[in-house]
């Protein structure tokens, strides 16, 4: 849950997919960025299903989504420095990201 506060404002459509642009604007440039994104759209998938439904029969690699998170948070902390909040999209503006 912390994840998808820090990356998105609001819960609107197409949360997993804000999840997985910003991820990868976060680590442009990293290798296996892919895998990244992969890895934590499953842990948003299996934690929106445990909360949801119940259901915790999920295998996800809980590591590779940790370190896409802590390198997501790197990113972002870079950028704070030379940032001024300018709107009700923080996150979109600081990265970027106002489609």
């Amino acid at each position: 849950m912390a994840f998808e506060t820090l990356l998105t404002e609001q819960y609107a459509p197409a949360i997993a997919e804000r999840l997985r642009r910003r991820v990868g604007i976060c680590m442009k440039r990293v290798p296996g960025v892919a895998s990244y994104q992969a890895s934590v759209l499953a842990i948003y998938y299996a934690r929106s299903a445990i909360v949801h439904t119940g259901e915790p029969d999920y295998a996800i690699d809980i590591h590779r989504g940790q370190a896409g998170f802590t390198r997501c948070f790197c990113a972002i902390a870079e950028r704070l420095t030379a940032w001024t909040p300018t709107s009700n999209n923080a996150m979109g503006d600081l990265l970027g990201d106002v489609i």
